[in-house]
């Protein structure tokens, strides 16, 4: 087993260089998922994650207040991509710098 602090150096280069990375539980309900920074994603990689399954957004509390999306969970919350969205709308939503471009981007479920 690797140190915590080198995974976590690894998993934050991997992320900024585009990459994706598993993440995985191992406590009481053991399951992974694949994840990508959403600033990165591209039409591929987007691709490739449909392939495994549902994909979703994971945003902050403070991102997701700011986009009136309704807080259900202590953390984060998921956001599902809708199979007919691609890359530049994770993106738009992702970024606060496209708020002023799009305004009033939802509604979320």
């Amino acid at each position: 087993m690797f140190d915590p602090l080198i995974q976590l150096e690894r998993v934050t280069a991997d992320f900024r260089r585009g990459l994706p990375v598993i993440i995985a539980q191992e406590s009481t309900a053991p399951g992974w998922g694949l994840a990508m920074a959403a600033e990165t994603v591209d039409a591929r990689g987007l691709e490739a994650l449909r392939q495994l399954g549902p994909v979703h957004l994971l945003l902050t509390h403070n991102r997701a207040k700011t986009l009136k999306i309704r807080l259900y969970t202590p953390d984060l919350v998921a956001l599902p991509v809708p199979p007919e969205k691609d890359q530049a709308w994770i993106h738009r939503i992702a970024d606060p710098a496209f708020d002023f471009d799009q305004p009033l981007q939802g509604p979320f479920d």
